[in-house]
């Protein structure tokens, strides 16, 4: 049988709270495929969004919730985190959702990717499903460009984390 995972990435703040529209059509997959678990990835805010998220998910009906907060505070690290879950929580061949905002899809959809592509996974026959989620607050020019930036920077091997936060996460250190 083959297993099925929704991973969503927390997305940025607005006005100092997280943003629920990830979260909100991360659970509608969820739900309308019983048997995939929900794994939430992200949070450059403690842990505390994906708590947040894991107990809206399980309000909504999700069964399966499992939330993977990671203090590296990035996209990369986070999806290394998914993938890491995924091929100890399947033995067979996977689908994947990769839930985020439509901005965000490209790069993290190829982090994904490349991820699978050099762990256990990619012998089982992974499959990626990127959900593209538009809402919530509107990036600007700038952090557009900063996606595309990074995307560009994966694909040559010079993409670097850092120890700033990125844009939309709280600063309350």
């Amino acid at each position: 049988m083959e297993a099925e995972f929704v991973v969503v990435l927390c997305g940025p703040h607005a006005n100092g709270a997280p943003q629920f529209h990830r979260i909100r059509a991360a659970t509608e997959i969820a739900k309308s495929r019983p048997c995939a678990r929900l794994v939430i990835c992200g949070d450059a805010n403690r842990g505390k969004d994906v708590d947040q998220f894991a107990g809206f998910a399980k309000a909504q009906g999700v069964e399966t919730v499992i939330g993977l907060y990671d203090p590296q505070m990035s996209t990369i690290s986070d999806v290394q985190r998914a993938v890491d879950f995924v091929a100890q929580h399947s033995f067979a061949c996977a689908t994947i959702h990769l839930v985020t905002d439509h901005w965000h899809l490209p790069r993290a959809g190829e982090m994904l990717q490349r991820t699978l592509s050099s762990s256990p996974v990619k012998e089982k026959g992974t499959i990626v499903r990127g959900v593209p989620v538009v809402g919530g607050e509107p990036i600007t020019l700038e952090q557009e460009q900063r996606e595309r930036e990074g995307l560009l920077a994966f694909r040559r091997g010079t993409y670097q984390t850092g120890t700033k936060l990125g844009w939309g996460k709280p600063d309350d250190s």
